[in-house]
């Protein structure tokens, strides 16, 4: 039970600090390509 206490509290950690946010606007930043894809329908 406590290796699976560390494991829950080392992945929390990581998700809480992780950088990239999934929306939109992180997308189109990350991957430009993307929206020209959806705009010329690529």
């Amino acid at each position: 039970m406590e290796a699976i206490n560390r494991a829950y509290e080392t992945v929390m950690e990581y998700v809480e600090n992780f950088r990239f946010r999934f929306d939109d606007e992180e997308i189109r930043r990350h991957y430009p390509e993307s929206q020209y894809k959806k705009q010329f329908k690529f």
